[in-house]
């Protein structure tokens, strides 16, 4: 494996564990719960706002999954 292509491959899952550091589900379950819990949120609101969060992070997450197999082959 080439210089070139092992430094694109740790870049590449270098980016892959921050964005999990970005949204751990543990953390973001947690820090959530509380106020989703609470009876003055419907499903609908819950959805709201975690619809947004979900997406960014597996845009993301997919993202550095392609990134890590393209550099792999």
């Amino acid at each position: 494996m080439s210089q070139a292509v092992l430094k694109k491959k740790l870049n590449a899952q270098n980016e892959y564990l921050k964005a999990l550091k970005l949204f751990p589900m543990e953390t973001l379950s947690l820090s959530i719960k509380p106020s989703l819990l609470s009876l003055n949120y419907s499903i609908k609101d819950c959805l709201e706002y975690l619809t947004p969060i979900v997406e960014i992070a597996h845009l993301r997450i997919k993202r550095y999954v392609l990134i890590w197999k393209a550099v792999d082959n």
